[in-house]
């Protein structure tokens, strides 16, 4: 993995990362994802929004 993209993902908190992981890896719904970590839909968008924020900040000067 780019060692960039890594550091940017430990940036992240645990959730986030795990909320990205079960979107974007295992391409589970926002549902499904909201199911599996216990949490209500709202919460996976709202961690999926800035988790990508997040990932835009610290990979800005990289790109």
């Amino acid at each position: 993995m780019d060692p960039h993209v890594s550091a940017a993902l430990l940036s992240l908190s645990t959730e986030m990362r795990q909320t990205l992981y079960w979107v974007v890896v295992e391409g589970m719904s926002y549902r499904e994802t909201a199911d599996i970590m216990g949490v209500p839909e709202g919460t996976v968008m709202s961690r999926m929004h800035l988790s990508r924020a997040g990932m835009r900040r610290s990979l800005g000067d990289a790109a």
